[in-house]
């Protein structure tokens, strides 16, 4: 079978490949849309979370932490007896966080360094940046992933409430949480999906990332001809590190007032 180049085709492969030589934000095959959203690990995975919606707090959102919109400023423990958490119904299940890989380039929009923040809202503000612009594969695998949760809010309240061992300033506090729980717009993270992103950068030029907390990146040399042999690859990775904590991949919200007025809780 031949192929055929027509002159036009031939002058426009001139020019693209005369703009990349003379430009670092060279043009990028179509099957590559830097930056573009559906690159992103929220906008790939989302589908396969069941229900739970990428965290918009760049993985800083815990379970219990309540209020409005992106101003979840207050947490369940602020309210309880004893300032903890675990004095509310939790509970742990295993779940499966489907792995991610997809193509970027080194140089981000044309500019020095891809931003990690771009790649996913929970990875650390640091950047990615390679001897040359070239293509970087970044695959994400979530290592430890459970589903954490809370249950019986509204009823473990009213029974914090009515316990004859509450303090009158314990059930003060749990007073000023009825005002927040009660407002018809207020909004409770009462499942999180939680886990230890593994993250590698694989690429034909030399990676490196800038120093990042709560991570470690190890570097290394491999082949990535697809037949075992060395061919001037180099990859990096990165994960947690084991004293940091787990991270907040995944939320869900619901509006707290109405199960408050259920039991009669609001208004009181």
């Amino acid at each position: 079978m031949s192929i055929q180049v027509t002159s036009k085709a031939l002058l426009l492969l001139v020019a693209t490949v005369a703009l990349g030589a003379c430009s670092r934000n060279a043009i990028l095959p179509k099957d590559l849309k830097t930056g573009q959203a559906d690159k992103n690990w929220c906008s790939v995975v989302q589908g396969t979370l069941g229900g739970f919606k990428c965290s918009e707090l760049a993985g800083e959102t815990q379970v219990g932490m309540f209020g409005t919109g992106k101003n979840l400023d207050k947490s369940l423990a602020q309210f309880a007896p004893n300032k903890s958490l675990n004095e509310f119904t939790l509970t742990s299940d295993d779940a499966q966080v489907a792995k991610y890989s997809e193509d970027w380039r080194s140089y981000y929009d044309g500019k020095v360094g891809l931003p990690l923040d771009k790649i996913s809202s929970w990875l650390p503000k640091a950047e990615l940046t390679s001897e040359k612009d070239d293509t970087v594969n970044i695959g994400i695998e979530i290592q430890n992933s459970r589903i954490m949760r809370i249950s019986n809010l509204a009823l473990t309240v009213k029974t914090m409430r009515g316990s004859s061992n509450a303090s009158k300033e314990a059930i003060g506090t749990l007073n000023d949480l009825l005002t927040y729980f009660c407002s018809p717009v207020n909004e409770v993270v009462y499942e999180v999906i939680i886990g230890r992103p593994v993250v590698t950068f694989v690429s034909r030029s030399k990676l490196k990332i800038g120093a990042v907390v709560g991570w470690v990146v190890k570097d290394g040399v491999i082949g990535i001809d697809g037949k075992g042999g060395y061919d001037g690859g180099f990859s990096l990775k990165m994960e947690r590190n084991p004293t940091a904590t787990d991270v907040v991949l995944a939320e869900k919200r619901i509006l707290t007032q109405p199960d408050f007025s259920t039991l009669k809780l609001c208004g009181t």
